[in-house]
C-alpha cells in the first residue's frame, strides 16, 4: 500500500494566510475602483428618477414635487402630487440612493410643473469621498 502525502496542520495554516494575504491586498487596491462604480451608479441613478418625475408630471399633467433628504449615508427621495394619482411604488415612495452625500441643506425640494418646467432651486451637488458632482435638474432631462 502506497502511503497517501497528507497536509499538515502548518501547511493548512500558512496556505489559508497567503490567500488572506492576496485578499487584503486586492480589497486595498480595489476600493478606489469601487468608490467610483458607486459613484456613477448613484449620480446616475439620481439623475433617472428626476427624468421619471418629469414624465410623471407632464403625463398627468400635475405638479410632482422631488424631496431629497439625507439620511445618513444615503439619499432619501420621495415624489409627491396633490393630485390622487394610483401610481404604485412611484409617488409617496420612499427612493434609496446609497453611498452619496448630499451637499447644502440637509433637505432639499424640487418643484416640476404639468409643462416640466423646473421651479426655484434645480441644481443638486453630491459627493462621495472627494468625488463631487453638480446636477443640474433641467438640463439633465430633457
Amino acid at each position: 500500500m502506497e502511503c497517501r502525502y497528507k497536509f499538515t496542520l502548518i501547511e493548512l495554516f500558512i496556505a489559508i494566510a497567503l490567500v488572506a494575504l492576496v485578499g487584503s491586498v486586492v480589497m486595498v487596491s480595489a476600493k478606489p475602483m469601487l468608490n467610483h462604480y458607486r459613484f456613477a451608479q448613484s449620480s446616475e441613478k439620481l439623475i433617472r428618477e428626476l427624468a421619471l418625475s418629469k414624465r410623471i408630471a407632464q403625463t398627468a399633467s400635475t405638479y410632482i414635487e422631488f424631496c431629497l433628504e439625507q439620511k445618513g449615508d444615503k439619499l432619501v427621495c420621495m415624489r409627491k402630487s396633490d393630485e390622487p394619482l394610483k401610481l404604485n411604488k412611484t409617488l409617496n415612495t420612499s427612493i434609496s440612493i446609497p453611498f452619496v452625500r448630499m451637499e447644502g441643506k440637509a433637505c432639499k425640494s424640487i418643484l416640476i410643473t404639468s409643462s416640466g418646467w423646473i421651479e426655484k432651486d434645480n441644481e443638486i451637488t453630491i459627493s462621495l469621498g472627494d468625488k463631487r458632482k453638480t446636477i443640474d435638474a433641467r438640463n439633465c432631462i430633457d
